[in-house]
């Protein structure tokens, strides 16, 4: 009996990892492009600490890119892109405040890169 306890348990265990797995998966596409939008943000200059991350927010699971940059934008906080789904593809975008006089130049030229070297349409917002 005392043996059958810890296999059941260990069992127990490995399924609900198993489902935690497959409940939370990134799309596939939405990871490659994320992956290689990191790559960009790691070889860009003014770029400084870039994090590729993973959360789960409006019903999905996601990646995400934050970063600062040499700029106004994100010297205080970071930018923070996140992708949305739109018409069967993703876009992803950045909500900053629009208050004083916004500069971007790292992060325009960030979201170029993007969009030749991994084919992502990225954009910054403010509301």
């Amino acid at each position: 009996m005392r043996r059958l306890v810890p296999r059941c348990l260990c069992g127990l265990i490995a399924s609900s990892y198993i489902s935690i797995g497959q409940t939370a998966d990134v799309p596939v596409s939405v990871e490659q492009t994320a992956d290689c939008m990191l790559e960009v943000l790691k070889a860009t200059p003014g770029v400084v600490g870039p994090v590729l991350g993973t959360t789960t927010s409006d019903g999905w699971t996601h990646p995400f890119l934050e970063y600062r940059a040499d700029e106004a934008l994100s010297r205080e906080r970071p930018i923070r892109f996140d992708p949305v789904k739109y018409r069967g593809s993703y876009l992803f975008w950045a909500f900053k405040s629009g208050l004083g006089a916004p500069e971007l130049h790292v992060t325009e030229a960030v979201m170029k890169e993007w969009q030749a070297h991994c084919h992502a349409d990225a954009d910054v917002m403010f509301p």
